[in-house]
């Protein structure tokens, strides 16, 4: 459903490094790394339709209204190792928390945009999953689906990050066709330009 298109709350960052990142942020911006997880083997698993063994490093800084999840690839094949090795170090995706997971999956499937890589959630619930579709050639950009608010949980509160540098305002995406990535917008997120 293109309403579930409209709450994005998390920006993603593939690193060959996340500790040495979290040090240079904390050192130039003064934020503080508000958990760190390392990923370890979870059944279910899928990486392009195959049950896959993979894992990294997660750290992540709460700012207010958006989370920056920096992401270290470091065991298996995954989309992160497979971005790491075709871009460099950069921004891999935009987090969206779906409150009707099937038809949102449908309706990205009906433009070809398929599931690339998912998994449990397991700090939010069994019933909790995030998933990578490979929608970087239609929209310019990775989405990572999480169904939260279908399955709603307490979390302990976060204090986001504060100072000067805490405000993010908006996220650039660079693609090679503007007027078609705005007209994909349009048709497949629901999105409209200012």
């Amino acid at each position: 459903m293109k309403k579930d298109f409209f709450f994005f709350f998390q920006i993603g960052i593939i690193v060959p490094d996340a500790q040495s990142v979290s040090r240079n942020l904390k050192r130039f911006l003064g934020w503080e790394t508000q958990k760190t997880w390392e990923t370890s083997r979870v059944s279910g698993r899928i990486y392009r339709g195959e049950a896959t063994d993979f894992a990294c490093r997660m750290d992540f800084f709460q700012l207010p209204g958006m989370e920056l999840e920096i992401i270290q690839p470091l065991t298996g094949p995954s989309c992160w190792q497979d971005y790491l090795d075709e871009h460099g170090r950069g921004i891999h995706h935009l987090l969206f928390d779906v409150n009707h997971s099937a038809d949102s999956f449908a309706a990205l499937h009906a433009y070809g945009i398929e599931i690339e890589q998912q998994g449990r959630a397991l700090p939010f619930g069994d019933q909790v999953f995030w998933a990578y579709v490979d929608s970087a050639r239609t929209l310019g950009f990775t989405m990572e689906l999480t169904n939260r608010r279908e399955f709603p949980k307490p979390l302990p509160p976060t204090t986001p990050i504060s100072g000067n540098y805490a405000n993010l305002l908006g996220v650039s995406i660079a693609v090679n066709n503007l007027d078609q990535a705005m007209q994909n917008w349009s048709h497949i997120l629901g999105w409209q330009p200012e």
